[in-house]
C-alpha cells in the first residue's frame, strides 16, 4: 500500500490518506471513521438523485425488456435493490410493473414501504441492482459475499478511474468535503474484487464509465450487449432534443450548476 495523499474529508475537516495498491490497484480512503458524520447531514448536496434514478430506471427497463424477449417470457421475477435509500429506484421500477424491493441499513427506505427485504430473504432474490453503492464501502468483496451472493444479475454503478491513474484532487468524484465515497475503483481493481468471492470476471461488462453489470448466464449478456447499442442510439437522439428544447424554450438544467453552488456551501463552512 501507498499513500498518495494527505486530505480532509467532511465539513470537519477530519484528516485521512488516500491509499494505493499497486496489486490490485485500489484507491481508498483508509480507516473511514469519520462516516457518521459524513451521513448526518440529510442532504449531502446530491442534487442528481432525481434525474439520476429516473435514468437507471430507463435503461434497466429496456434491458429486461430485451431480456425478456429472448427469453421469450412476460413474467418478471422478484428484484432487490440493494442501498435503496428513500426508494426512488425500485417504486419507479414497481410502477412499471416489476417486482422490485428495497434494502438499506441506513435509510428509512420511505418510498417503497412496505415492499423491503429482510437479511433472510436477500439470498433469494437472484436479481440485485446496487446504485451509487459500491464507492461507499470499504470493503467490495464483503459487500459482495454479504449482500450480493449468488445471483444471475447484478446491475450496479460506480465511477470508474483509469487503471493505474490516481485522479487529481479536484476529480469531482473524491467529494471529500462530503465525506461519503471512500472508494475508487478501477476496471482492474473491479474485476479483482469479484474474482476474490468467486465470481467470473469475464462475466462484466460495463456502458461507459459508470453503468456496469454482472450477468451470470448468456442471454443476460446478449441483453445488455443489445441494450448498449439501443442505448448509445437513444443518448444521440436524447442529445438532439435536448439542444433543441434549449433553443425553443431556453431550458437550461440546473442540476450541476445547484451542485456546485451546494459543493460550495459545503467547502466555505469550513
Amino acid at each position: 500500500m501507498v499513500c498518495k495523499k494527505r486530505v480532509a474529508v467532511t465539513k470537519d475537516n477530519i484528516k485521512s490518506d488516500l491509499m494505493h495498491c499497486n496489486d490490485c490497484d485500489m484507491l481508498f480512503l483508509y480507516n473511514p471513521t469519520w462516516l457518521i458524520n459524513a451521513y448526518k447531514d440529510s442532504f449531502s448536496c446530491d442534487t442528481g438523485h432525481v434525474i439520476r434514478n429516473n435514468y437507471l430506471a430507463s435503461k434497466t427497463i429496456l434491458y429486461f425488456r430485451i431480456w425478456q424477449i429472448i427469453n421469450r417470457s412476460v413474467a418478471f421475477e422478484k428484484c432487490l435493490d440493494l442501498g435503496t435509500g428513500i426508494g426512488i429506484f425500485p417504486r419507479l421500477m414497481r410502477d412499471k410493473g416489476y417486482l422490485f424491493y428495497g434494502f438499506d441499513e441506513f435509510s428509512s427506505m420511505s418510498l417503497i414501504k412496505p415492499f423491503i427485504i429482510s437479511d433472510e430473504m436477500m439470498s433469494k432474490i437472484k436479481i440485485k441492482t446496487s446504485f451509487e453503492v459500491i464507492e461507499h464501502i470499504p470493503s467490495l468483496p464483503l459487500f459482495l459475499r454479504e449482500k450480493v451472493g449468488d445471483v444471475n444479475l447484478f446491475l450496479f454503478t460506480t465511477k470508474l478511474r483509469d487503471v493505474g491513474k490516481i485522479p487529481n484532487l479536484n476529480w469531482d468524484y473524491y467529494n471529500f468535503e462530503v465525506g461519503q465515497h471512500i472508494s475508487f475503483h478501477s476496471i482492474k481493481s473491479l474485476k479483482i474484487a469479484f474474482q476474490k468471492e468467486g465470481y467470473d470476471p469475464g462475466r462484466i461488462f460495463s456502458y461507459g464509465k459508470s453503468l456496469h453489470v454482472f450477468a451470470k448466464t448468456r442471454k443476460w449478456i446478449i441483453a445488455f450487449q443489445l441494450a448498449r447499442i439501443i442505448w448509445k442510439i437513444n443518448l444521440l437522439f436524447e442529445k438532439f432534443l435536448k439542444t433543441v428544447l434549449s433553443l425553443i424554450f431556453k431550458e437550461k438544467s440546473l442540476t450541476q450548476s445547484d451542485f456546485i453552488y451546494s459543493r460550495n456551501l459545503i467547502k466555505n463552512k469550513r
